[in-house]
């Protein structure tokens, strides 16, 4: 979702500063210009932003000048393109707020903030340097081998450590207060306001009961309020600037928040920076190099003894440790200390690599709800091939299943070959995310505080079946047939009927979709008959919309989408494959397809 507010807040506030500004540019710039010709009017049109250090942001301001000759009544005046760099401290903008530039081009963005002020992290290297910043900022002797001391590196942070009552539920595991605040917390259940100083970590004193193991939570949850105060601090400065809230950051166990919020973002951000902020990837690959060379690495056992020690290394969760080494390519592990039902699994390994999401174990509902709505699944089972046995569904022969004292349990060489007799299944975790997402968002907490689906994926084909899913596919269908049927046959009515149902209001819609309301109210009322490809792209992504809405919004537009254009072909994808993603990486996707990076969105 885009975030105009930036924008609108300029115009309110700064609009003086920069017309002024771009007047005396053109005067100073502009001597072939008519004596008569004045700048009218300044509109924003875009917004780049750029992170610098602490509070401190840069940004590159697209404008539409509108200049006119003012001798001459008849003359319609012309306009001009520029780019304004900015600068300035989202702490005390009003005293910071600078103009630096006014150039025709556009001035050069290095590390680029999202519209909200969020850092954009495209990928694991992006990642791994942001950790990589902070440890040697904060925390240098980290790679020499040494554990965090979370009272050194709060107190080099300069931040204090509560521990309180955030919750009754324990839905809240923490919260960093970047200002003094009055918070609500619960002393024998009775909520109370609680004055926090400013740069202080608050940790439930009751979230460690919500997560699958105890030991490494707070250190990690710790951590992850670091990386929130170290990349986010800006966002929450923002919502200060244009909502005047508190600056508080919020973490919640579920990992569930309304469906067009940040927050879901920062958590996910928060975590993958956490994780290597704890295990530098430098440091994990020298522990394991250490340990093979005394040390066979070959047997689950092995495998399982290795990642003990790892764990006691860098004192951090069995789950978040195999989240960390499975994005590193240490896949081996993917089976050591599986969590099912309640308890351990024995540890196992696959001779093949496999992904992060995907795992040879399900617990037993999992397995009977599956078995039930798989129908590839089903005739594996009618086989008579497989059985389910501790956590896994395996081939039923001597060569891998056994019983042992009246139990039915995998040989040690299924357990040391699980790919090859066991059935492998896909794990999606959801939480409202704009796209299914897996592991980094919730790490060790407890599965029953997490809704997700599974995949059958047959490992000899490679064949993946239905999910399982709690909502009934098929009254969603028959609801979106009856209100297909019930849509008139004209755009604007369409489009009307459509914001009604999965928005609510137009001003909802700006702000899912960062198209301006007067441009929406236009098209709903039939002024406009020919929306643009991206403006209508903006909104079908923006509401999500299901890809046969979306595909009825275009035909109604009047806009044919059959020609073989790359705008076309990007498009039909978007609103096909790509409508639960995030609706700025779509239309970045967007613009370095069609080059259309600065055109008015």
């Amino acid at each position: 979702m885009v975030d105009i507010r930036f924008k609108k807040y300029l115009e309110k506030n700064y609009y003086d500063k920069l017309f002024y500004a771009l007047k005396e540019h053109l005067d100073n710039n502009r001597n072939n210009v008519n004596d008569t010709c004045r700048l009218d009017d300044v509109f924003i049109k875009n917004i780049k932003l750029g992170n610098d250090e602490d509070s401190w942001f840069y940004g590159d301001l697209y404008v539409d000048a509108s200049i006119k000759n003012f001798d001459n009544d008849y003359e319609d005046g012309h306009r001009e393109h520029f780019f304004i760099k900015i600068q300035g401290n989202l702490e005390h903008l009003r005293d910071t707020f600078k103009i630096i530039d006014i150039d025709d081009n556009p001035h050069e963005i290095f590390h680029p903030l999202k519209s909200n002020f969020m850092p954009y992290i495209e990928d694991n290297e992006e990642y791994d340097k942001i950790a990589s910043e902070f440890l040697s900022k904060y925390y240098p002797e980290a790679y020499n081998g040494e554990g965090i001391d979370v009272n050194v590196l709060l107190n080099r942070i300069g931040f204090s450590l509560e521990e309180v009552k955030l919750s009754l539920d324990s839905s809240v595991f923490a919260m960093i207060v970047f200002e003094d605040a009055n918070i609500d917390v619960y002393e024998n259940n009775n909520k109370i306001s609680k004055t926090v100083k400013k740069n202080t970590i608050l940790i439930d004193n009751n979230s460690s009961n919500c997560f699958q193991e105890n030991k490494g939570i707070d250190l990690f949850t710790i951590i992850h309020e670091c990386a929130h105060f170290y990349a986010h601090k800006k966002y929450f400065y923002f919502q200060k600037l244009i909502n005047n809230k508190d600056v508080i950051s919020s973490c919640k166990i579920t990992g569930e928040y309304d469906s067009f919020e940040d927050i879901k973002w920062l958590e996910v951000q928060a975590n993958k920076i956490a994780s290597r902020i704890l295990m530098p990837k430098e440091v994990i690959a020298k522990q394991i190099e250490d340990y093979k060379s005394c040390n066979n690495l070959e047997s689950n056992n092995d495998y399982e003894q290795l990642l003990i020690q790892l764990q006691k290394r860098f004192g951090v969760s069995i789950a978040a440790l195999k989240v960390r080494l499975n994005e590193l390519g240490y896949t081996k592990f993917s089976g050591i200390c599986e969590y099912v039902d309640d308890r351990y699994l024995e540890p196992y390994i696959s001779k093949k690599d496999i992904e992060p999401n995907e795992s040879f174990s399900i617990g037993m509902m999992d397995f009977i709800i599956l078995s039930i709505s798989s129908i590839d699944l089903r005739k594996e089972l009618e086989s008579g091939n497989y059985i389910y046995v501790d956590g896994h569904v395996c081939l039923n022969s001597t060569k891998y299943i056994e019983r042992v004292d009246g139990l039915t349990k995998l040989t040690d060489y299924a357990l040391n070959n699980i790919d090859e007799c066991c059935l492998k299944f896909k794990y999606t975790l959801k939480s409202n995310v704009s796209s299914p997402i897996t592991k980094e968002l919730f790490l060790c907490r407890l599965l029953s505080h997490i809704k997700g689906t599974i995949q059958f994926v047959n490992p000899f084909t490679g064949k993946k079946v239905e999910d399982i899913d709690s909502k009934d596919w098929r009254g969603d269908l028959d609801k979106l047939s009856d209100f297909m049927s019930k849509l008139p046959n004209s755009f604007g009515g369409t489009l009307k009927e459509i914001i009604k149902e999965y928005c609510g209001t137009q001003a909802n819609l700006e702000k899912y979709s960062g198209v301006d309301i007067s441009t929406i109210e236009k098209l709903c009322s039939g002024k406009n008959t020919n929306p643009k490809r991206k403006t209508l792209l903006r909104i079908c992504i923006g509401m999500r919309l299901d890809p046969i809405l979306s595909e009825d919004l275009f035909k109604k537009a009047g806009i044919d989408l059959s020609a073989s254009t790359q705008e076309n072909f990007f498009i039909k994808q978007a609103i096909n494959n790509m409508y639960e993603c995030d609706l700025e990486e779509v239309m970045r996707r967007y613009n370095e397809v069609v080059k259309e990076e600065y055109e008015d969105e």
